[in-house]
């Protein structure tokens, strides 16, 4: 019968927890506190009743009671401990600020959520997704992946350990949760996500962090003086005294006293970050290749053969380090007749003890390479594949080549600024059936003025001079790619020059346009600007360098492609070393835009929780006066 009644007193007292109480709020200091105040003749016994509590509960937070009540005493309660429980459950939305290149799939993907809920939380998306623009994102009906952790947007003033303080959790918990977040990047707005609450926390937590104690005022006493007293601030002592405008001999103030508890100082949190983050000064870094090189067969390949460029451009990076006081151990493995989920068999125990792994083949080979990452810590690269969705659930997945909404975005962003006042025509070629690029769809949402013509109109300088006003200097931008495309234009920009030449214009051209170096005459007298996920790196004299330690180490030059597959590995290899080693393998320090040989790198996290995404893209200039100039756009 004895324990019959603890457990019901317990369960009592969680549903206590759980409910708000009914009395107005104010705030002491950062605090929001529940407050009562004591009118005559009234009893503890009345007071609890009428507020639901037990007696214990009301002198847990105001143990002066235990010697009586006061006249217009004031009794306080900590709005936190009241609701956090119902906060929790109640939460059935968020605002999300919507960043440059997200898309409502991957949105969808960062929180567990539908696109036909998010649709259906936010009417007015048939307009599209804007960047800097909020959308709410209904957590009812997350998947059951994500159920166990809740999102929660961090509130102006608190710290990680007040979120972990109010939700139950240790730092540890919250630290491992939210990868993304640190000591020094914890930041109001940002959305990070509670785990459940811990048992031992919630024991820990308990006892109320502050208590409000009645402090007889002796002669001379003045708000400072008591807060000094209790270690307080005066104008917490006020805050919790609003009919005081000063004290008087023999009243009494009632002083919020904070309690002995085990202190959480930044230093153990940065102490704690570290561990979980495994950050240590590096002498020794493991990475492995893992790629279809073919290596059995007579005949590779081409695909098999440029895999096979990029690894040796990987083992080229790594020897410059080889009197740098730094151990480099790479291994490789070819994924041609074994997948990787066999490697792994054979290899578990070597592999994962390695910082990173750069993968390619079938998407079903990168997903297991994620969950083998997100089991063990291991960085997962994924250099080739464009639009893959492990960065959305895998913090330790990298994805280098620039996601086509992140590139959309930044030229987008691109062609409002730089061309603002411009008068965008856009080129269509009904005799060319392939579809206009998607960047098409973002560039005619712009608020620049814009226009669409033929290329039949663009060829006819006279009707061409009667649709198109020269009141503005024009960005042309083709709706097509294709060599065709590209050599049609070409002869109509001649017309155009000889027959209209006040027209001044420039052209927006494809990243497949930079294969194509032949037209590179045309791109400078139409003053071409080209995007692209890499730029052009034959000219550079390290590119020139790195081609002749090739041959020289490996007998042949390497094959020709875009991008040139040798320098890709050079430039990523480099890379994730050099960030190792710089941030002792914290990536949450960031090294900033880095610029390659041909490849330019900046990774963000996707969400708190998730993994990288590059969202640099290169700008290269063909200018009239025969330069080229090469900048980076995010």
């Amino acid at each position: 019968m004895r324990y019959n009644l603890l457990i019901i007193f317990i369960m009592a007292t969680a549903l206590l927890a759980e409910a708000q109480l009914k009395l107005p709020i104010r705030m002491i200091g950062d605090t929001e506190y529940y407050y009562r105040q004591v009118k005559k003749k009234e009893t503890l016994y009345g007071i609890s009743k009428e507020l639901g509590l037990t007696i214990d509960q009301i002198v847990k937070y105001n143990p002066s009671v235990k010697s009586g009540l006061k006249k217009d005493q004031w009794l306080y309660f900590p709005v936190a401990d009241f609701t956090k429980n119902k906060q929790k459950s109640a939460a059935k939305e968020l605002t999300h600020c919507v960043e440059q290149g997200e898309t409502l799939y991957s949105i969808s993907q960062i929180y567990g959520v539908s696109i036909d809920d998010i649709k259906t939380a936010n009417p007015k998306l048939s307009s599209g997704l804007k960047s800097g623009s909020t959308i709410k994102i209904p957590l009812s009906n997350r998947d059951k992946q994500n159920k166990e952790a809740i999102p929660y947007k961090i509130k102006k003033g608190e710290t990680l350990y007040r979120v972990s303080l109010n939700n139950h959790v240790s730092i540890e918990s919250l630290l491992e949760a939210n990868p993304g977040i640190s000591p020094t990047n914890f930041k109001a707005g940002e959305i990070i996500m509670i785990p459940p609450a811990e048992k031992s926390e919630i024991e820990k937590n308990s006892q109320p962090e502050t208590v409000f104690i009645a402090e007889k005022v002796e002669k001379g006493d003045s708000f400072e003086s008591v807060a000094e007293k209790y270690n307080t601030t005066a104008d917490e002592l006020k805050d919790a005294n609003p009919d005081r405008k000063k004290l008087k001999k023999g009243s009494y103030v009632y002083v919020p006293v904070k309690q002995e508890r085990d202190s959480i100082t930044n230093e153990k949190i940065t102490a704690t970050y570290q561990e979980i983050h495994e950050v240590e000064n590096v002498t020794e870094i493991n990475l492995a290749v893992i790629l279809p090189f073919e290596s059995k067969s007579e005949k590779p390949s081409q695909k098999a053969e440029l895999y096979t460029d990029f690894y040796k451009g990987v083992l080229l990076a790594a020897n410059e380090y080889a009197d740098d006081g730094i151990k480099i151990n790479l291994n490789a493995f070819d994924l041609s007749d074994d997948n990787f989920s066999d490697i792994i068999g054979s290899h578990s125990n070597e592999l994962k003890n390695h910082d990173m792994i750069f993968i390619a083949s079938s998407s079903n080979d990168i997903e297991e390479a994620s969950r083998f990452g997100k089991e063990y810590g291991v960085n997962i690269i994924n250099a080739f594949e464009v639009n893959d969705d492990n960065s959305y659930n895998n913090d330790n997945f990298f994805q280098v080549t620039t996601p086509s909404s992140y590139m959309y975005s930044a030229v987008n962003n691109m062609v409002e600024s730089k061309f603002n006042g411009y008068r965008l025509i856009f080129i269509n070629d009904p005799e060319i059936e392939t579809e206009a690029k998607p960047l098409i769809q973002h560039l005619k949402a712009t608020g620049l003025t814009k226009q669409t013509i033929s290329l039949d109109e663009l060829n006819d300088t006279e009707i061409f001079s009667t649709i198109i006003p020269n009141d503005k200097k024009i960005l042309f931008v083709p709706e097509q790619s294709s060599t065709t495309m590209l050599t049609r234009i070409k002869k109509a920009f001649a017309h155009l020059s000889a027959e209209c030449p006040e027209y001044e214009y420039s052209l927006l051209g494809y990243p497949e346009w930079l294969n194509y170096m032949s037209s590179e005459p045309f791109f400078h007298k139409s003053d071409t600007y080209v995007y692209s996920r890499y730029t052009i790196a034959g000219d550079k004299e390290t590119a020139k360098k790195l081609n002749e330690d090739f041959e020289y180490w490996y007998g042949k030059q390497p094959l020709n492609s875009m991008p040139q597959m040798n320098i890709f590995g050079y430039d990523l290899a480099k890379y994730f070393i050099d960030a190792i080693r710089q941030n002792n393998k914290d990536f949450n320090t960031s090294a900033g835009c880095v610029e390659g040989i041909q490849t330019c790198i900046d990774f963000k996290r996707v969400s708190n929780w998730g993994g990288f995404v590059n969202t640099a893209i290169f700008l290269v200039h063909f200018s009239p006066d025969n330069s080229v100039e090469r900048t980076i756009i995010e």
